[in-house]
Order: C-alpha cells, then structure tokens, then sequence
C-alpha cells in the first residue's frame, strides 16, 4: 500500500537543535539562583558507618547544605517504581547508615558551584564498622555470608514449567553453560536531573532524562509523604537510556536538596558516577539444555538461571522471571522447564539493559542451538528452519496466541543475502591454518511489543484542532534520541493527511499528560502508536460531522485532503479545518477536539535473525567483524532511516557485549577497577563493520499500520551470532562473554576438537 508519510525517512524532531547545540538536556538547565549537588559515595562494599562529621564540609564559604542519612527521610522505597502500589522490595534509602557496595550514598553536598560542593565532599570524615563482603555470587551463597538484606542472600524464583520436561526421552541431550558479564550502558548523556521547589505552592518540579516522569513522580512523593499534585516530573531531552534510565536513580537526592534549599538544584553524574552508582547490566549465568530427536527437532528445553543483583534488589526477580517468555519467541518447545534466583552481592545495583532479558536469553539459547548444531553436524540455519514457530502460544500461562509470526521469512532472507552457504563453503576452503582465521555464525531472537497479556496496557490521549490548522496532541512520550516523537508524528500525520511540521507534540509531563507507564517493554510504537492512530480517526470522524454542520449536510458527504473539508459533490466548497476550529467553537460552543484510550489486547511475533563472518588473529586474539546482515520482521518500518540508525547501533552495542566490554571490580575488596571510559572499551565508528538491514514487512497485525517493536531486539542476536562466528573459525566452544583476546587465546593454547564447521583445527598459540 501506498503511504504519504508512512515509510519515508525524515530527521529526528530535535536534529536541528542538537546539531547546532542549542536543545538543552538537563545538565544545561541554567538558573541565577542554581545550586549544584555532588555526591558521596561509600569508600567500602559493606558496613556500617559509626560517625559521620560534616562539619567542615558545611564551614566552607559557598556550601549551603550538607545532606546524610541524619537529615532526609528514611523512608523504604525501590527505585523501579512505576504504580503507586507495587509489590516490591522496598530496601533503599536516599543515603544509608549502612553501606553495600563500593559507590553507595551516603552524603551530598549543595553548593553554590559544582567546584566548591566537590572539595566540600573531600572534607567529610566517615568512620566506617566494616562487615564481611560477599563481591562474587559463590560468595554470596555460602551458608556463613553475611545478609545483605533479610536473612538470606539468594532470593528464589517460582519454577516455571510446560508440559513434563523430566519424562521427554530423547536421542540427544545437549547442555551449553553461558556467562555474561557486567556491563556500562554507556549513554553519551550521563544521568542527570534539576529540582526546584516552590515554597508559596508547596510544590517540587523534577526536570529529568528519564523513562518515566510518572515513575519518578509515584516515588518521589512516597519518599517525601507529599501529595502527587504536588510533585511534578517534566522528561527532558535525553542523550540515550538504553535502560538506564528506567529507574528512579539521581532524582531522590536532587529532590532533597531542594526541599533543603527551598531553591533549583542540579545533579549530574560524572562517567565514573554513571559506572558505579546508576545501574549496570546484570551478569548472568545460564545453562541451557535441549532435547532433540536425531534429526533436530526440537523435543524441550530446560533452563537454569542466576542473577548477580548487586547491592539492592530493585528489577532483578522480575527480570529473572522475564527470561522464562523469552524462550518462546523463536522455537516451538513443546516441553520447557525454567528455574532461576537473584543473588544479593555486595557490588554496584544490577538492572535494566536494553531488550529487558532478550539479550540474555539469546545469549544462552543460541549458543546452545549453535552447539548443537555442531554435535548434530547439521548446518545452524537448517536446524532453525525445523524449529521455528509458526503461531505458538506467546505467553502459555495467559493462553493467548502469538501471531504474525515471520521468523522464518527472517531466516531465508537473511541467509540469502549474507549469501550463507557460499560463504560457507569459500571458508571450508580457504581455512587451511594460517594466523588469521575466518568463520561464520547465526543466530536469532524475539521480543515483546508492550505488557500484554501479562498485565493491561492502556494509553490515553487527546488532540485538539488549533485555529490555525494545525494540530495539538496530548500524549505522554519519553524519546530516548531513537525518535519516537517522529515516528508518532509521521502515524498521525498519515491519518489526517496533515503534513508532520503541523502536528504539534511533546514529552512526558506529569501535570500536563494523561498517565502513562513509561517507555518500557518495546510498547511505544505498537501501543502508543495505535493509540495515536486511532485517536486521529476519531478526530476525522468529529471534524466531519463538524464540517457537514457548516455546509448543511451529511457527514458522510465531507472529505479531507492536505488539512481542507470539502464536500464529495461540490469540491469548489471548502473550508481549512483551523477556519472549522473556530466555527465550533464560536458556533456550537465547543472544542474540536477528542480524547481517547486504547488498551492494547495483542502482542505480535516480533524476531531478528542477524548473520556475522569474523577473522580472528590467531596470534593476538583479537576479532575483526568483516561482514554482517541483520533481518528484522518489524511489520511496518514507520522512519526507515531510523530503524536502520537503530540497528546499527544495535550492532555497535552487540559488539561490544561479545567481544570487548566488562565492568570490573577488585575480587577482594569490591573497589571498581573500570571507573571510566579509558579502561572500557567500546566499539568505536573505526571499528565498526557495514550492516545490511533487511526489513520483512507484513502488515498483518494489530500495530498502527501493522508496525511492530524494534529498537530492543535490534542487540539481541547480535552477540551469539559472533560467539558462532568466532567458534566457527577456531573450532572451539566459548560461550564466556565477552570473548577477550586472553581469553581467545587461551582456547587456542587448548583446541577441542570441532565436529563440524567451515574451518580446519587452528595453529598452536603463537609463543
């Protein structure tokens, strides 16, 4: 179908103002009478502190209030709070008495420069009760280590099973244990947030990057005990999230400060700040196991899962709990049994991570399915194509059906245009030892398209007509740079046939915008954007019965073309839709306008199926990614262009979780070895290899022109489709990310034996 505005390229709506560095983030929010926040961080992984002395800190000419556990609330929160009431572990406070990892709060300094406020942090003198430390998740698990919260360090989750996993007797059993490691969201935007509070309205403003101002909003005013009319959360501009800014982090201690201060005070992270004291992604150890017939078909799989939380609990069993849907995304198992904890430790909080699960599942189960692949002597692509599925159950316990499910037209098209199994047979034959070393993998992954069936998601929102023709939307949106605003835009500007400059939208704003959970869970084009799309039909709908009211006929007589109403049979009559604005609302005593909910009741197969070639160099072992191709089903590409920017940046990020990235810590004392961004290394635009984007567009499902989720599958494939790449050249098994040059060079030293693949058995370690 032909689209006006529908799948054609267009900028970002903030371009302009971040290239030429006029748009504001909330670090750039400058007042006359600002103060700045810097925080305090604990020196130790565990304890407690026995005294602390701020008094010099406070004798300092330019600092106006020091901030502890002494003089702000002690109230019990979590800091992924959305809902005003959730079952959650309440473990944190705004600063703490008792330390539980090296990067913990316990102090603030508000002052009149950022300069003064840190040499003020210098002056603070703690005397800490140290108690034992539990930094590794064996630690935590040893029947004497000391509690971290409770009584006990391993938080369990329920069992998860379909059908009898234990009674399967199959030919083979296969069993592949995945490591991922901790991990930097590394968003070019720290976290940062400004607070002000208006003494006369008794009323605290949070400016703040963001992924819900609602979120943000339910915890500050549980923290403080004040009214949520009277806590107002305004989403800013945002330099990347990539889930980091899911959680309500910084914005506790700014909010603080302002209640002190009674004036706007900011907080921005530093980088090491951003490493230590936001979130990072959770280390996970996976075994997978599955049962196949000797032709591969797939009988069922078996999971164990663990999860380093850190220091606080906050997502974590959620997030474990999560990994369980995630393994019906791809393959059809008719059996699947799941079992999984969360570990307290005492190191940096784990948390939200782009692809919430998605990434670490795939990990795990591709790296299974590739190896078993090898032990079957099957080609990857052939075993997949005989177990993807074709309308399985999404969400077995809910029994809803998952449909528009295309990850096998992802398979054939990717495959064709990486040109598999040429490229397979070229390296048969060009591995024949050497120092450099080349391979090819594959692998696949699906997400979610917003939160049902496992809990109602429901959007609410208006538009109104302006007298001048053009258009105001009420909708809460929080655009991470991914541009989610143009995406909306592009939807309602396709309904109405109103060009996008015209339509009139902005982010989240608590006192302004209906409620709205936030950006999570991939459910901003397929559920907001349905939503858009049916209130903009709505609006048509009342815009003609308003334009039949003024030419004296039917409704159905009226048509709209390009932001005019003219009647079918006398297209000389016409009238803009700004000059019916002022008619209804001069006339008939009324706005043109709608509001609108739309409670989403579906949840499309979404998939990724990405193809990698690598050269590895036997003698350093590092991995050059030479070729690559993803195929995507994303029903309906709204902003082509970027979708494609999305997924390259998905590949930049993917790389970096398979073959470079870690965030490291003292085994021993818990301190950060990886502060900053000099010792972690990410893949920079030198490094970066050229991704073919295949889109497979089938409008067959419930989103706004068929259109599905994206910017989280997008990383999903992208590490276990390197790791095969790399045990493809290398003939070896290495499923411990990320896959660092030691590491690959210490299986070189020890080859296993390959049961099948496109390279011969590599050279010895070179001395």
């Amino acid at each position: 179908m032909a689209y006006k505005y529908i799948g054609r390229d267009e900028p970002i709506h903030d371009a302009s103002g971040k290239v030429t560095g006029r748009l504001k983030y909330a670090g750039d929010i400058q007042t006359g009478d600002m103060l700045h926040v810097r925080m305090l961080l604990s020196a130790i992984a565990h304890g407690t502190i026995e005294d602390i002395d701020v008094t010099a800190a406070e004798a300092l000419c330019g600092v106006v209030k020091v901030l502890t556990y002494k003089n702000t609330p002690r109230t019990l929160y979590d800091r992924s709070r959305v809902l005003r009431r959730e079952p959650l572990a309440d473990e944190e406070t705004i600063f703490t008495d008792r330390v539980r990892f090296v990067g913990d709060r316990v102090a603030a300094v508000v002052a009149i420069t950022p300069e003064i406020a840190e040499e003020a942090l210098s002056l603070i003198t703690i005397a800490y009760k140290p108690l034992p430390a539990s930094i590794s998740v064996e630690q935590a698990r040893a029947r004497d280590s000391e509690p971290i919260h409770g009584n006990t360090n391993v938080h369990a989750i329920p069992q998860k099973q379909i059908g009898d996993y234990d009674s399967v007797d199959a030919k083979v059993e296969h069993t592949v244990n995945t490591t991922t490691s901790r991990l930097h969201h590394v968003t070019m935007e720290p976290h940062s947030c400004v607070a002000d509070y208006d003494v006369s309205t008794r009323t605290l403003t949070v400016w703040s990057c963001c992924q819900s101002v609602f979120g943000v909003r339910s915890t500050l005013a549980e923290i403080f005990n004040m009214p949520f009319s009277k806590v107002r959360v305004v989403k800013t501009t945002m330099g990347g999230s990539f889930g980091s800014k899911q959680e309500t982090i910084l914005e506790p201690v700014a909010a603080a400060a302002a209640l002190a201060t009674g004036r706007p005070c900011r907080l921005a992270a530093t980088r090491k700040e951003a490493i230590i004291a936001t979130v990072t992604k959770h280390p996970v150890d996976m075994t997978v196991t599955i049962k196949a017939d000797e032709d591969g078909l797939f009988r069922g799989i078996y999971s164990n899962v663990t999860l380093d939380a850190g220091a606080y609990l906050t997502i974590s069993a959620q997030y474990a709990a999560i990994l369980y849907n995630k393994h019906t995304l791809c393959y059809h198992f008719p059996c699947l049994k799941f079992d999984a904890e969360v570990v307290y430790t005492n190191n940096m909080v784990s948390g939200s991570f782009r692809g919430w699960g998605a990434s670490e599942a795939a990990a795990g189960i591709e790296n299974c399915v590739n190896s078993l692949a090898r032990k079957l002597g099957m080609d990857p692509v052939e075993l997949r194509q005989k177990n993807t599925i074709k309308g399985d159950i999404f969400e077995r316990t809910h029994r809803v059906k998952m449909e528009s499910v295309h990850v096998n037209q992802c398979l054939i098209k990717g495959c064709e245009a990486f040109g598999w199994a040429e490229r397979k047979e070229r390296l048969s034959k060009q591995n024949r030892g050497g120092r450099i070393l080349r391979g090819i993998g594959v692998a696949a992954a699906g997400h979610v398209n917003g939160f049902y069936p496992r809990i109602s998601d429901t959007v609410t929102m208006s538009m109104r007509v302006q007298e001048d023709g053009s258009v105001s939307v009420n909708l809460c949106l929080h655009d991470h740079g991914c541009g989610s605003v143009t995406t909306i835009r592009k939807i309602i500007s396709e309904v109405l046939d109103l060009s996008p400059d015209r339509i009139q939208l902005g982010e989240g704003d608590t006192d302004k915008n209906f409620y709205d959970f936030g950006c999570y869970s991939s459910r901003t084009t397929h559920v907001a954007g349905r939503a858009a799309k049916n209130c903009a039909e709505e609006l048509i709908s009342e815009i003609k019965k308003t334009a039949g009211i003024y030419f004296h006929v039917g409704a159905g007589h009226i048509c709209l073309n390009d932001g005019f109403a003219y009647v079918e049979y006398r297209p000389e009559e016409k009238a803009s839709i700004g000059e019916l604005a002022v008619f209804s609302y001069a006339q008939l005593e009324k706005d043109l306008c709608v509001l609108s909910s739309y409670s989403s009741s579906a949840n499309p197969g979404v998939s990724g199926v990405h193809f990698a070639q690598v050269a590895v160099d036997t003698f350093t072992g590092i991995v050059k990614v030479e070729a690559y191709v993803a195929a995507h089903d994303i029903g309906k590409a709204i902003n082509p262009g970027m979708c494609r920017a999305q997924l390259g940046g998905a590949v930049q990020q993917g790389i970096g979780i398979a073959l470079t990235e870690v965030v490291r810590v003292n085994p021993a004392t818990g301190e950060p070895i990886t502060a900053g961004l000099k010792n972690y290394n990410v893949v920079n635009a030198y490094d970066m290899v050229d991704v073919e984007v295949i889109f497979v567009e089938e409008e067959d499902n419930e989103g706004p022109f068929g259109a599905k989720s994206f910017g989280e599958v997008a990383v999903a494939p992208v590490a276990p489709a390197l790791v095969a790449a790399v045990n493809d050249a290398l003939g070896t098994e290495l499923t411990s990310l990320p896959l660092l040059p030691p590491v690959i060079l210490d299986a070189l030293a020890a080859p296993t034996p390959r049961p099948s693949g496109a390279a011969t058995q590599p050279p010895k370690r070179a001395p």
